[in-house]
C-alpha cells in the first residue's frame, strides 16, 4: 500500500491509548480492575488540513479508496508529524474512519482519523493439507462466495455434523 499523501497537517493531536484493562462491578467494593497485558492500544492521530485545493483533498480520497477504507495499513511520511518523535518513525496506520471534508466554495477543510497499529502484524496462512482440489465451479451463498470446492476439514468432527452446518445456510454438498 502506498504512504498517505506528502501533505503538511496545519494541526495534529494524538491520543495516548490505553492498557489493557477491563473493569468488573462489584456489590460491595466496586469496580475490580484486570490488567491483561503491558501492551497500550488504540493510538490515535488526527489530522486537520484546512484551506486545501481541490487536488490536495482527492490525493486523501483517493488514498482512502486505495487502501480500501479501513481495511489496508500504510505509513505515514516524516512530515505530517513534523519534529516530534511521539511513535516510531516506521509504524504502520489505518484509516480509523473515513475523511471528513468541509467544502467552502474554492478551498476545502479535511479532518482525517488514522489509528496507530502497534504489535507484531500477524500473517495467517490457509492449508489444505493433502485435501486434492475438485474441479471447480461458480459459487454462491450467504456463507459462501468463490469458486467451489470449499474444503473444510474437520478433523474429528462426525460427517452429519459438517453437513448439517454447510446446509444450515442454504448451501449444497
Amino acid at each position: 500500500m502506498d504512504a498517505f499523501p506528502y501533505l503538511r497537517p496545519d494541526s495534529i493531536s494524538y491520543d495516548l491509548g490505553a492498557l489493557n484493562v477491563s473493569k468488573s462491578s462489584t456489590l460491595s467494593s466496586g469496580p475490580i480492575c484486570f490488567r491483561h497485558s503491558l501492551a497500550v492500544n488504540n493510538h490515535i492521530l488526527k489530522l486537520r488540513f484546512k484551506d486545501r485545493t481541490q487536488t490536495e483533498v482527492s490525493l486523501i480520497r483517493e488514498h482512502y479508496y486505495n487502501a480500501a477504507g479501513q481495511h489496508l495499513s500504510f505509513t505515514v511520511p516524516a512530515i505530517v508529524w513534523g519534529s516530534s518523535s511521539v511513535v516510531s518513525s516506521g509504524s504502520t496506520y489505518r484509516y480509523l474512519e473515513p475523511p471528513e471534508e468541509d467544502q467552502r466554495g474554492v478551498m476545502h477543510d479535511i479532518d482525517v482519523k488514522l489509528l496507530i497499529l502497534t504489535g507484531p502484524e500477524l500473517l495467517f496462512t490457509l492449508n489444505g493439507g493433502g485435501a486434492t482440489l475438485a474441479s471447480e465451479a461458480a459459487f454462491s451463498s450467504y456463507a459462501f462466495n468463490g469458486t467451489a470446492p470449499f474444503i473444510i476439514n474437520g478433523d474429528d468432527a462426525t460427517p452429519s455434523s459438517i453437513t448439517m452446518l454447510l446446509k444450515g445456510g442454504g448451501s449444497r454438498l
